[in-house]
């Protein structure tokens, strides 16, 4: 700045002819200003800067504390990424472009190669547990001391029931707690049924599997709450009856519902009415009466995660797997069934190892097609846990699709010697033998060494569930898709839009319950009762649905 003055003062200098007057000054006065300047930097400055910081903190101190729950659950409840592999292509595009033939996967090599060349991208999801073991948090609430079990009465011994639970004594033998209240409620069920004024009448909307979840979402619901559960079978093309048994209890019998009744259902709009009460009220207290339940959702994870009952729930269900031994006792297949699917097992899965996949790309679902690509990606998700010490020969694909174009074209990219599908020709699930041979493709599925299914639908669910182990799922990605977004914003599950019909990636899901699609959006975020843990177990680690 010295430099620069003089420099000016010189010039000034030789321009007025000699006359200091009239330079020293102005450069002298232009020297101070600099000086001035230069001073106020050095000392002014870093003072402006603290203030302008402080502002800045009291201006996010002041947002809403939605912000600063979204950061904690990034820091503390994020389920971690695995590696990724990716084996080339642009996963993204859904066109016809045909794959070279050295890319495909090996069809008849003894040894398979550890690496499939086929163009993929496999995630992994990390988990404490194959069934998403929940944390215990400083900030979760003090659970109710409410004991589900002992609401009910002592029951006599129902030879019937404990037939059932000694059939496959292995699964049941570290249930004890939850065996006791399956007896006491049938007992309760059977002495009430006749009389109740107030029982859960679910009336199931949608196709097999969607009926199936609001039926085990009602069961539920009437377990914490001491009422009998019915269910009006009627309204679609087959009756309950031919699917399954009864559980040990009467399901389908009439109800009387004249006291008080309520309805919960489907809401047009969010937030949901009934969030609030099945989120974090004492159930009892709310629906005094009778209850009609008229949906189409796995809607267990709200009063799942009703801090009244949460702490009896986390004691009956220690792993956290609520479905699938509800949805065994359930849901017991008619005896002829259970002998198509054995029949079956023992011609064509024995001594085999079985890829299930279950394919939906009907017009109902998608406006896009499978491509030759996206039966590559099925594929190589199938066999990406598969040993390469397995023959190839002895792998199987076993091919649940919701179309018989579905069928031509697995066998057209997979191999017509290597796909298995259900008994019989194709059948549209619109008339019975539709239905049950829909049943018996879910029933095999879960009999599959490894399972790979459509995003967002419930057969998929329905097959995982019975299963009772991971399965993976082919589905869009968002790479973004694992953080909490603003109240104001729709949570979608890993930030993938509903029902989008992109065939991206292949995920393995850290659970394998069945996903309630609108536990955030109708409403939880902004109950009384609401933690962050709900969005992250429920929304972020249900990984895609």
């Amino acid at each position: 700045y010295s430099f620069c003055t003089l420099l000016i003062a010189v010039t000034m200098h030789r321009k007025s002819k000699g006359k200091w007057m009239k330079t020293v000054i102005p450069a002298g006065a232009l020297l101070l200003f600099v000086a001035c300047y230069v001073w106020f930097l050095k000392t002014s400055l870093p003072t402006v800067g603290v203030v302008r910081g402080i502002r800045r903190i009291d201006e996010q101190n002041n947002n809403n504390n939605n912000i600063q729950q979204i950061e904690e659950v990034e820091n503390e409840a994020i389920t971690q990424e695995a590696e990724e592999v990716q084996l080339g292509g642009d996963d993204e595009s859904n066109d016809d472009t045909e794959i070279p033939e050295t890319e495909a996967p090996p069809k008849k090599k003894k040894n398979r190669s550890k690496k499939t060349p086929i163009p993929t991208t496999i995630d992994t999801e990390e988990s404490d547990s194959e069934n998403n073991v929940e944390h215990e948090h400083e900030h979760e609430p003090r659970y109710s001391t409410f004991n589900i079990t002992g609401q009910y009465d002592s029951t006599p011994v129902d030879h019937k029931q404990s037939s059932f639970f000694d059939e496959d004594p292995e699964y049941w033998s570290d249930k004890e707690d939850l065996v006791e209240l399956l007896k006491k409620y049938s007992h309760f069920h059977n002495k009430h049924v006749s009389t109740t004024t107030s029982a859960v009448v679910v009336r199931p909307v949608g196709q097999l599997c969607n009926r199936l979840m609001a039926i085990i979402s009602g069961f539920f619901f009437a377990l914490l709450t001491k009422k009998v559960l019915v269910f009006e079978d009627s309204g679609f093309y087959c009756s309950m009856h031919d699917l399954f048994k009864e559980p040990g209890f009467k399901w389908t019998a009439k109800a009387s519902n004249s006291h008080n009744t309520r309805t919960i259902k489907n809401p047009n709009h969010p937030p949901w009415t009934e969030t609030e009460p099945l989120l974090c009220s004492n159930l009892s207290t709310i629906y005094t009466g009778g209850v009609y339940l008229n949906m189409n959702q796995y809607s267990i994870p709200y009063p799942a995660w009703n801090p009244f009952y949460r702490g009896a729930v986390k004691k009956l269900f220690p792993n956290g797997d609520i479905f699938t031994p509800l949805a065994r006792f359930l849901f017991r297949p008619t005896d002829d069934l259970v002998r198509q699917k054995e029949k079956y097992i023992e011609e064509n899965f024995k001594g085999k190892t079985i890829v299930g996949m279950q394919v939906r790309s009907g017009q109902d679902f998608t406006s896009s097609f499978m491509t030759k690509k996206d039966w590559a990606l099925y594929e190589a998700c199938g066999l990406s846990d598969i040993s390469s010490d397995v023959d190839n020969d002895d792998i199987m694909y076993f091919v649940a699709t919701d179309t018989e174009k579905g069928r031509e074209e697995a066998k057209k990219h997979l191999g017509a010697e290597k796909v298995l599908f259900g008994p019989g020709p194709f059948l549209r699930s619109n008339n019975p033998i539709g239905v049950q041979m829909a049943l018996l493709d879910v029933l095999l599925l879960s009999e599959s060494t490894e399972l790979v299914t459509t995003a967002w639908s419930s057969f998929g669910y329905m097959a995982a569930g019975l299963r009772g182990k991971p399965k993976k799922i082919i589905s869009d990605y968002n790479p973004k898709g694992h953080l909490p977004v603003p109240l104001s914003e729709e949570q979608f599950f890993m930030g993938v839009v509903h029902k989008s019909e992109k065939r991206v990636k292949c995920v393995t899901p850290s659970s394998h319950q069945p996903c309630f699609h609108k536990f955030a959006n109708w409403g939880s975020r902004e109950s009384s009762c609401f933690i962050p843990e709900m969005t992250t177990q429920e929304m972020l680690s249900g990984r895609y649905c």
